[in-house]
């Protein structure tokens, strides 16, 4: 690998500037996301607001993102698709929280602090954030919109036999008992 690197520096090797878009992209992803962050610092002591719940989500998706950075730049892995993906989950995060406020709406300090706190778990994990939101809406629509699973599902014994149901006709046939009329 290290050979590679090095004969890549003296044979001229050129970084072509669409390699370089997802890095200056994240650069200025990640400067605009701290700027909005440590602004205004009262979201540590005194949250309130989208605002503070969307900086708890862009600090749990930026501990992510960095780790993530780090671990592949020790991989040799650290590739522009890396930031592209890093662009990708904190825009994701931001919109899930920002939406999660929304659906939540809690007044109450102890409920907006835990909302805090998930809006960070999801900068982690933006599929459980996600996963959330399906349920709720769900719920939410379950009177104007039909569920989606069957009211008769296919593993129901009506109409088959023990037999049947294990996939064997044979055994079908010898555990089939009729009784008489």
């Amino acid at each position: 690998m290290k050979a590679a690197a090095v004969r890549g520096r003296g044979d001229g090797y050129r970084v072509s500037s669409e390699s370089l878009f997802p890095v200056f992209l994240a650069t200025t992803l990640l400067a605009a996301g701290w700027s909005a962050v440590l602004w205004d610092t009262r979201f540590v002591s005194a949250p309130h607001g989208a605002w503070d719940v969307l900086k708890y989500g862009f600090i749990g998706a930026y501990a992510f993102v960095s780790g993530m950075l780090i671990r592949r730049f020790y991989q040799s892995d650290l590739r522009p698709s890396a930031y592209a993906s890093a662009v990708f989950r904190i825009i994701l995060v931001l919109l899930i929280v920002a939406v999660l406020h929304q659906v939540t709406g809690s007044t109450a300090p102890m409920a907006n602090h835990a909302e805090l706190a998930v809006a960070f778990l999801i900068g982690f994990f933006p599929l459980v954030g996600v996963q959330f939101l399906q349920r709720v809406t769900s719920r939410a629509l379950r009177l104007v919109v039909p569920p989606i699973t069957s009211e008769y599902p296919s593993t129901s014994s009506m109409g088959s036999t023990s037999g049947m149901r294990h996939g064997s006709p044979r055994k079908a046939s010898r555990t089939c008992r009729t009784s008489p009329p």
